[in-house]
């Protein structure tokens, strides 16, 4: 039985009290109405007659079901660039509830303003600054709210794509020395590029443009893959001092982006002299810390590189990096480099950088100083580390009665919107005061004490937020909620609480036990 009538046995006339026994059956989703038959059957005597009733008994809707996401991670990806209002995924959160109360709003939070959401869930691009380079990874909570303020929270990661928007950028400016009938330079020219892109986007291939003068493009050529110029042919009886090679880099994108860069060669004959010539002293050797001397005025060498360039053919040149955990090296040779320091995430083993071994899947950076030492410094996002071990983060749901929980970091979390029937109290919910005796359900600002009366018990009208007893006889509603002894005689006249011991706990709640005689026939309460 889901009802029960309180007094279940009479003599004479009396009011009857139908309550719920099993509020289960009270489902505004399933059923919003309910038919009762109520009878009345003599007990005591010959005609034992009976009567009936039907009382409909119509169910009002309540908030009573949160809306809850289809998915509780989300992923997804927009190239980088694109439009405002490029769709990017729909997400669905689902609240069971029927109208008004299982309408769903959504919101964005930590997407640093680049991406909004419809009230369909539809993702679309706010902004056109959408940049790989600069950020290539979004981490966004994405909230689902019902009228009634329940919420719930879904992870999603915007990917940002690569596309061809950056064109090779040349390291620097270059420069060298040819002799008249020779097919080398005095130091090795190397070009090269780096492109912000990735993928296809960042292969890049080098071509001689044009030369000047004009007539001397056969003379020279570029390695498409190594930057390396080569002459080709020898120059012999040339009437200039200098010639301008322009060396582009085109990379692979679709379009394809280059850029270009004049490398500067000085050629150098018996008959010229210094006065009609660039002066080679004029012309610092780079990464050089000490040159030796020479009787030539042409020609100059380098004795020391600066740390991290070795010599080759009297010039410096970078040493290559062995290991992309390699951070600070020496060398003596393109072949023989040593790490002396390394990156986070690496530790040094002879004259390499070796992999930290992973602590577990959950550390996002780790440092070590050998396979066996090996220290996480970084847990991945919603975990904090305790015990050697990257541990979830608490759970949000940690403040009782608050439908949204502000965060910062692990630990540090405080309540800024209550439930119906609470209001914040510091950090916390606290239940809303009842403004009197009579009320049994109250209602406050969430960042107020405040309260208003929104039901009251039974024997009680509601005026003006308040309840006012319906009898006007006997003790006044205040009288059960100041006294733990009531008068129980007045309450039963007014309310009838003792004929039913259960009943004085439904309009007292805070002092159930609150008869100590009652009148004549009637049991005592507690």
């Amino acid at each position: 039985m889901y009802f029960e009538i309180v007094p279940s046995t009479v003599q004479g006339s009396t009011n009857l009290l139908i309550r719920v026994k099993d509020n289960i059956v009270l489902d505004y989703e399933q059923k919003q109405s309910i038919t009762l038959m109520v009878w009345a059957n003599e007990t005591s005597t010959r005609e034992r007659n009976s009567a009936s009733t039907t009382i409909q008994l119509n169910i009002t809707n309540q908030n009573d079901n949160s809306p809850n996401f289809t998915m509780s991670e989300y992923s997804a990806s927009v190239p980088e660039g694109s439009s405002v209002s490029t769709s990017i995924i729909t997400v669905k959160a689902i609240d069971k509830d029927l109208p008004n109360f299982g309408f769903v709003s959504y919101a964005l939070r930590d997407g640093d303003g680049m991406f909004s959401i419809d009230s369909s869930g539809l993702v679309t691009v706010a902004s056109d600054q959408l940049d790989r380079e600069t950020k290539s990874v979004y981490y966004i909570s994405v909230e689902a709210t019902d009228p009634g303020g329940w919420k719930d929270t879904a992870q999603l990661t915007v990917s940002i794509t690569d596309v061809n928007d950056n064109a090779p950028v040349f390291r620097r400016d270059y420069d060298g020395y040819l002799k008249e009938n020779e097919t080398s330079f005095s130091k090795p020219i190397i070009v090269s590029t780096t492109d912000a892109d990735i993928g296809v986007n960042a292969q890049v291939r080098y071509s001689i443009s044009r030369t000047y003068p004009i007539d001397l493009d056969s003379h020279f050529a570029v390695d498409g893959v190594t930057g390396v110029l080569s002459v080709v042919v020898p120059l012999m009886n040339s009437d200039t001092s200098q010639v301008a090679v322009l060396v582009r880099a085109t990379d692979s994108g679709t379009p394809p982006l280059f850029s270009d860069v004049n490398v500067t060669i000085s050629l150098l004959t018996p008959a010229r002299t210094c006065r009609e010539t660039a002066c080679p002293p004029c012309t610092p050797i780079l990464h050089c810390e000490e040159e030796e001397t020479s009787s030539s005025v042409f020609f100059r060498r380098c004795s020391r590189c600066e740390q991290g360039f070795y010599r080759k053919a009297g010039a410096c040149e970078v040493c290559p990096r062995p290991h992309a955990g390699c951070r600070d090296l020496i060398c003596s040779s393109a072949t023989d480099v040593h790490c002396t320091s390394c990156y986070p995430s690496f530790y040094l083993t002879g004259n390499t950088c070796s992999d930290c071994p992973q602590t577990g899947p959950d550390c996002q950076q780790v440092e070590c100083t050998g396979p066996r030492q090996v220290t996480c410094t970084k847990c991945k996002d919603g975990l904090f580390f305790f015990n050697n071990q990257c541990t979830a983060c608490p759970s949000t749901i940690l403040i009782p009665d608050c439908v949204d929980v502000a965060r910062d970091g692990c630990f540090k979390h405080w309540c800024r919107k209550c439930a119906p029937g609470f209001f914040i109290s510091g950090t916390v919910c606290d239940v809303c005061p009842l403004p009197d005796a009579g009320c049994q359900v109250a209602e406050c600002n969430s960042s107020s004490s405040y309260s208003n009366c929104v039901r009251c018990f039974h024997g009680y009208h509601l005026q003006g937020g308040l309840c006012h007893n319906v009898s006007g006889q006997g003790s006044t509603p205040s009288q059960c909620a100041d006294h733990p002894k009531a008068d129980c005689a007045s309450l039963q006249a007014s309310l009838n609480v003792c004929s039913e011991p259960s009943t004085a706990c439904d309009y007292c709640p805070r002092y159930c036990n609150m008869c100590d005689t009652c009148t004549q026939g009637m049991p005592i309460i507690g």
